[in-house]
C-alpha cells in the first residue's frame, strides 16, 4: 500500500515540542519519507537471538512442586523468603509487646510466641490455599458450623488465633530503619525491600529470556490511603493501588524483575532517557543480547531506540506523536482506514497507519509492509507487519496479571504493603510453574491448580500445631487405682445435717 506523505520534500525535522515528562533530545534528527511500503528495508542487518533460553538448573524432573517454590524463594546467598518472614515478624512482635504498658486481659498478644521456619512455612501455605477455596472470611475457614461448610484441614494445621496473631506481627524489614518520608534516604519500598530485592534476585538466575520481551505497568488493587497508591483508568481490573513496572518473557509471562513506581522522589535526578528510565533499569542486565523490548506509548520515544539500539538491543512500541523528536507532518493527522505513512530516521521506522484511530508504530525490527491475516471473528484483513508484532508480543505482562488474579487470597487489609507482598509470593508461583511445565517437556504435566495445591501442602508438610486441651484435666487412671482408700466415721454434726431431702411425685401412667 502507497504511503500519504503530507509534506512536498522528502525531509522532515523534528517537532520542537514534546510532552513534560521527556527531556531534550539531539536536535539534528531528520526523518525521510518512505514511499513504497512493500520496498521498505532497515539499513542494518537484523541479527538473530542464538542464545539458550528456558529454565537454568531446574529442580528434578521427578522433584515435587514445592522444589520449584523453594528455588525461587530461597537465594544462593542470604536469607530465604521464609528466613525474612520469621526473623521480621518475631522482631516486629518483640517492639510491639514491650511497648505496650496495660495490654486488654483477654488481647491474643498474651498468647504470642515466636514462630519458626516450620509453622511460618505451614502458614504460607495456608494462605496461599484461600486463593483456591475462596471463602468470604478468615473466620469462616474455622468455622465448625454448618457442617456442610465446613474445612476441617485448617484447624488441624493451626488454629485461628494463632493464625490471626501471626498475620497481625507479620513483617518484612526492621521498623528501627525506617527513614521517614521527605528526608534523604527515604525509601518507598522499605515495608517489603527484602522480598523486592530477592525475587528481583532470583528470577533472572533460574530462567533464561527468550528474544521477545514486553514492559509495562501492573497494578496491586488497592483502595486506602498511602503515599505511593496510583490512579490508572485504563486498568480494568484494579484502577487504584500500587503500580509495578514489570519484565516478563512475552510468550509464557515468566517476571524477570520488578520494580516499584511511587512517583518522582526529590532527591532523584532527571534521567536522560525521561520516563523510559524504567526501561533502562529493567533491561540493563540483557543488553547487548540482541532482545527485542516491546512496549506501549507510555515509554517508547527516539531518543530511546537509538540508546537501545546502540546496546544491540531491538523495539518496538506505539508512540505518542507529540513526543519530542517526532515528525511535526504527524500530529494531528487523520487517515482513513487502511491509509499509512512511513518515515524513516536512521534506524528507526515510524508508521502512522489508520484503522478504527489512527495509531503511531515505532520500531527498530518490525517491518510496515502490509501482511494478511485472520482477526478474532476469521475474517481475513490487511495490517502491517509492525501491527501484528505488537499485539503478538505485547501480552507478557498482561498474560502473567491473569494467572495472578485466578487464585488471589484477597483477603482484606489496611496495610498496603500486605497486599504488596501478597502479589509477590502469587509471584513465585507463577513463575514456578512456568519452570515446571519446560521442565517436564513432554512429559504429563499438572494443570496449575493442580501445581498451586501441591505447592500449598509441600509448604504445609506435615506441620500441625498441637491443641489446647480444654476443661478439667482428669487424673491418671493407674494412680487412682493405686491410692489406697478408707471408710471414715463422721461427727454428730456433719455438713449433711441442715440438707434437706425433697421426694418429686411422680406417677405411672
Amino acid at each position: 500500500m502507497d504511503s500519504a506523505s503530507e509534506n512536498d520534500s522528502d525531509f522532515e525535522f523534528e517537532s520542537e515540542s514534546d510532552s513534560e515528562d521527556d527531556v531534550p533530545q539531539p536536535s539534528n534528527r531528520i526523518w525521510t519519507n518512505v514511499g513504497y511500503v512493500h520496498d521498505f528495508e532497515y539499513p542494518h542487518a537484523i541479527r538473530p537471538f542464538s542464545r539458550h533460553m528456558g529454565p537454568v538448573n531446574p529442580p528434578d524432573v521427578e522433584a515435587p512442586p514445592v522444589e520449584y517454590f523453594n528455588k525461587l524463594s530461597v537465594p544462593d546467598v542470604g536469607r530465604s523468603l521464609i528466613d525474612i518472614l520469621v526473623q521480621e515478624t518475631n522482631r516486629y512482635a518483640g517492639q510491639v509487646l514491650s511497648s505496650q504498658r496495660d495490654p486488654k486481659p483477654y488481647s491474643r498478644n498474651h498468647k504470642w510466641s515466636d514462630t519458626n521456619h516450620s509453622e511460618m512455612s505451614a502458614y504460607l501455605g495456608l494462605y496461599l490455599s484461600m486463593g483456591i477455596l475462596k471463602k468470604p472470611s478468615i473466620e469462616s475457614y474455622w468455622q465448625e458450623s454448618p457442617w456442610l461448610f465446613r474445612s476441617p484441614a485448617y484447624p488441624e494445621v493451626m488454629t485461628r488465633d494463632r493464625f490471626q496473631i501471626i498475620s497481625k506481627f507479620l513483617h518484612c524489614n526492621d521498623n528501627a530503619t525506617y527513614v521517614p518520608r521527605g528526608t534523604p534516604g527515604y525509601d518507598p519500598a522499605h515495608k517489603f525491600r527484602p522480598v523486592l530485592d530477592l525475587i528481583n534476585s532470583t528470577f533472572p538466575k533460574a530462567y533464561d529470556l527468550a528474544r521477545d520481551l514486553t514492559i509495562d505497568e501492573s497494578m496491586v488493587g488497592f483502595k486506602g490511603r498511602n503515599d505511593i497508591v496510583q490512579y490508572v483508568p485504563a486498568k480494568k481490573s484494579h484502577q487504584w493501588g500500587a503500580k509495578l513496572f514489570v519484565l516478563a518473557e512475552s510468550d509464557t509471562g515468566y517476571n524477570a524483575a520488578v520494580q516499584l513506581y511511587a512517583g518522582r522522589q526529590q532527591d532523584d535526578p532527571r534521567s536522560v532517557h525521561g520516563v523510559g528510565y524504567v526501561i533502562m533499569q529493567l533491561i540493563q542486565p540483557y543488553l547487548y543480547r540482541h532482545h527485542h523490548v516491546v512496549c506501549d506509548n507510555y515509554f517508547t520515544s527516539a531518543a530511546l531506540c537509538d540508546v537501545l539500539f546502540e546496546s544491540d538491543t531491538y523495539m518496538t512500541g506505539t508512540v505518542r506523536v507529540c513526543r519530542k523528536g517526532m515528525p511535526r507532518s504527524l500530529r494531528g493527522l487523520k487517515l482513513q482506514r487502511g491509509e499509512s505513512v512511513v518515515k524513516q530516521s536512521g534506524p528507526i521506522m515510524t508508521l502512522c497507519y489508520g484503522d478504527r484511530k489512527t495509531v503511531t508504530f515505532m520500531s527498530t525490527l518490525s517491518k510496515p509492509n502490509i501482511i494478511s491475516t485472520q482477526n478474532a471473528r476469521g475474517v481475513e484483513v490487511d495490517v502491517p507487519e509492525v501491527n501484528l508484532v505488537y499485539n503478538k508480543e505485547m501480552g507478557g505482562v498482561d498474560l502473567s496479571d491473569k494467572s495472578l488474579e485466578l487464585y488471589d487470597p484477597d483477603v482484606r487489609s489496611n496495610k498496603m504493603w500486605k497486599k504488596i507482598l501478597i502479589n509477590f509470593l502469587l509471584r513465585i508461583l507463577s513463575n514456578a510453574y512456568i519452570i515446571y511445565r519446560q521442565n517436564r517437556g513432554l512429559r504429563i504435566k499438572m494443570s496449575r491448580i493442580d501445581f498451586y495445591m501441591m505447592v500449598c501442602m509441600g509448604l504445609i508438610g506435615d506441620f500441625s500445631q498441637e491443641k489446647r486441651q480444654t476443661g478439667r484435666s482428669s487424673l491418671c487412671p493407674l494412680a487412682r487405682l493405686r491410692e489406697r482408700h478408707f471408710i471414715e466415721q463422721m461427727d454428730e454434726i456433719g455438713k449433711f445435717d441442715n440438707a434437706k431431702a425433697e421426694v418429686l411425685p411422680f406417677a405411672i401412667k
